[in-house]
């Protein structure tokens, strides 16, 4: 059995809505805002780069409590963020 590519099928051109019929998802409301990296403030993207960091540092119990602090702290400045009128 042959696996046929959107390239080959002729699809290449044609976007994943028209290739497949459905509506293309587009961010919107539904997701909250401490989930999109277009929202995200400067803080909360710091935090995420420093869980990368860590991520990058190795496999060790002291290196995921420090992750899971970090979370912690994206998670409050997000609720900051999120209750301001």
């Amino acid at each position: 059995m042959a696996i046929i590519t959107r390239a080959q099928n002729g699809d290449y051109d044609k976007g994943w809505a028209e290739t497949f019929g459905k509506k293309e998802p587009r961010p919107s409301d539904d997701i909250p805002r401490r989930r999109r990296m277009d929202r995200m403030t400067s803080a909360e993207k710091a935090c995420l780069n420093a869980i990368s960091e860590i991520e990058q540092a190795g496999c060790h119990p002291k290196l995921t409590a420090a992750q899971l602090l970090i979370e912690q702290a994206q998670n409050l400045v997000a609720d900051f963020v999120d209750s301001r009128p």
